[in-house]
């Protein structure tokens, strides 16, 4: 949300949002696994092991 407006008109939909597919997606984001393979895409970055 951009604005103060945009956030009232967000929160009225809350009661919308599927909380399963929510939890699937902060699963599949946020995994221990995908937190450690960005970590490693970022330290090979830092030694300029890859571009």
């Amino acid at each position: 949300c951009n604005s103060k407006s945009e956030m009232i008109s967000a929160l009225s939909k809350v009661s919308q949002i599927s909380r399963e597919q929510c939890r699937k997606t902060v699963e599949t984001r946020f995994s221990a696994e995908k937190a450690a393979l960005e970590y490693e895409k970022l330290y090979m970055r830092l030694l300029g092991l890859i571009p």
